[in-house]
């Protein structure tokens, strides 16, 4: 007979080697050692296994809504207008990604390490991005050992179009990191009280946004900006005085004229302006796309072509995740995803709030940190499919649901008290 620390332990282990599996699959998917698929589907399989040994599993409302979005895809194969294995696969991968977002909404995980292995293994990538700015060899060496040969191809083209990868095969691969450790470094400076560590987080946090923009991700660059506004609003609401209004927007400043001597003395700088004001078509497609997809939405505008129809169209999908979910799963499908984001939204919010009361500093970092990342998952979708891209969903799922762990917040107000 199993005593009840040993299924305590057991229940542990398996969720903490969870989110190290989700970790490898986000952070080194394209790395020649991981196979991503086996990768993606350990993690799932570890998630259902979490579940089953767990002692107490809660659906909360947004996994509930989860659900009602993962039976309107299957449901979406009886009137699918594109091809069928495509479809299967992604119901598959939602399926996964449903299972791993129930596991962390019901886990008792350490939020701040979790922080930190974010934070160091963003920062490799920030490294790499301005390594390779100032073309330092060891880029394509470390490349060359790590990188699976598609994506070394892939990093020698994008950097003949002045766009750098850095240890990576993809420019929004290490946009993502630079804006992960941007969120962290701002979370820390927000509600640390440590001069020295508030001075290493906001230069960090400028390293980082000066990464982005050398990515040349125009939509990272604006989600980023967005979210740290609301964020900054947020702050502002909780803390009003004057002396700390007066050094942020100092900073603020300090910011733009170093992003602006950037942007004007460099050559990764020029091209990004001109990727907003000279090009002749700023949204490098999206506009085409979108009225292709929307020329006869009035014959799906109920129900959609079903789960991947877009590839049927454009192989690399339609660059607007709510474009692409309207045009699969149709004015129902968009609301139910709407309200999914906007629920995790709402309750990160409202956990905040009462963490702050609290006074639990590094859950409050951590929540932080989630609405930053859940913020900037919105505003990019307008331009980008991060849905679709699913290292990039598995860092939205696991900041979106640990907010609902009771267990995780019990473990920090405690802890605090």
């Amino acid at each position: 007979m199993i005593s009840k620390n040993n299924s305590v332990t057991f229940e542990r282990s398996v969720c903490g080697l969870c989110i190290i599996v989700c970790c490898i699959y986000i952070f080194f998917w394209e790395n020649k050692y991981v196979y991503s698929g086996i990768t993606f589907a350990a993690a799932g399989i570890l998630a259902t296994l979490y579940l089953i040994s767990t002692r107490f599993i809660k659906v909360n409302i947004s996994a509930r809504i989860f659900i009602v979005i993962v039976s309107w895809n299957f449901l979406g194969l009886l009137y699918l207008q594109g091809d069928f294995y495509e479809a299967v696969n992604w119901i598959v991968r939602l399926v996964l990604v449903f299972v791993i977002f129930l596991a962390f909404t019901n886990s008792e995980l350490a939020v701040e390490t979790i922080i930190k292995v974010f934070a160091l293994i963003a920062l490799f990538f920030v490294i790499g991005v301005i390594s390779e700015y100032f073309k330092l060899g060891y880029v394509d060496c470390i490349n060359s050992l790590l990188l699976k040969e598609d994506s070394i191809e892939n990093n020698l083209l994008t950097r003949s179009w002045g766009f750098y990868a850095g240890f990576s095969g993809y420019n929004i691969v290490s946009a993502i990191m630079a804006m992960m450790l941007l969120f962290i470094t701002l979370a820390y400076f927000y509600y640390t009280n440590k001069k020295g560590i508030k001075i290493a987080c906001i230069s960090m946090a400028l390293i980082s946004f000066i990464t982005i923009i050398i990515t040349q991700k125009r939509g990272i660059f604006v989600a980023s900006l967005v979210a740290i506004v609301v964020i900054h609003w947020i702050e502002r609401m909780h803390k009003k005085g004057t002396i700390r209004q007066l050094v942020f927007f100092f900073l603020i400043i300090i910011t733009i004229i170093v992003a602006y001597l950037f942007l004007q003395s460099s050559t990764a700088g020029e091209l990004f302006l001109r990727r907003f004001t000279n090009s002749t078509d700023i949204s490098n497609g999206r506009f085409t796309i979108a009225r292709t997809l929307l020329s006869n939405w009035v014959d799906y505008f109920l129900i959609g072509n079903g789960p991947s129809a877009t590839k049927m169209v454009y192989e690399m999908n339609a660059h607007n995740n709510y474009l692409q979910i309207f045009y699969e799963n149709g004015i129902i499908g968009l609301v139910l995803y709407l309200v999914f984001f906007f629920k995790n939204l709402r309750y990160t919010f409202q956990r905040l709030r009462k963490s702050k009361q609290d006074c639990a500093e590094k859950y409050t970092i951590f929540l932080t940190i989630s609405i930053y990342v859940q913020i900037s998952f919105l505003i990019y979708s307008f331009f980008g499919n991060p849905m679709n891209d699913l290292y990039i969903f598995l860092i939205y799922v696991i900041f979106a649901a640990l907010p609902f762990s009771n267990r995780i917040r019990d473990l920090y107000v405690i802890k605090n008290n």
